[in-house]
């Protein structure tokens, strides 16, 4: 598997990106009376899919000193954001689902502890 390299910059920017898609979805689940069930499937998938974002962003960490050249960093990061969207697409997921569970996850405390133990069960 060929090693991805970001510097500090590219590591907050993916930090920043993230952080913003789950604002906007705590804000759009907090503004719901009443949030979606999550299916067990749902759950399961969402938990995939977050080991795997995981596991690209930790890939991306290991390997970001080495990289100074702006464009490289732009195609890392490009790179990187299509294979988490790939991971959600394997798992029958979107970007705006994925968010919307991982913030549902966040403020419901039954839902989170049912997150937890799948993600613990992997």
């Amino acid at each position: 598997m060929k090693q991805f390299q970001l510097n500090r910059r590219g590591i907050f920017l993916i930090a920043i990106c993230l952080l913003l898609a789950a604002a906007v979805s705590v804000a759009t689940a907090q503004d719901k009376t009443e949030p979606e069930a999550v299916s067990s499937a749902d759950l399961e998938n969402v938990a995939r899919a977050y080991t795997q974002i995981q596991t690209i962003h930790s890939q991306l960490q290991q390997s970001a000193q080495d990289v100074e050249d702006p464009a490289e960093q732009k195609r890392l990061h490009d790179r990187a954001n299509q294979e988490m969207i790939m991971a959600l697409k394997e798992l029958n997921l979107d970007v705006e689902t994925y968010t919307g569970i991982m913030a549902q996850i966040r403020i419901d405390e039954d839902l989170r502890a049912a997150f937890m133990k799948k993600i613990n069960g992997m």
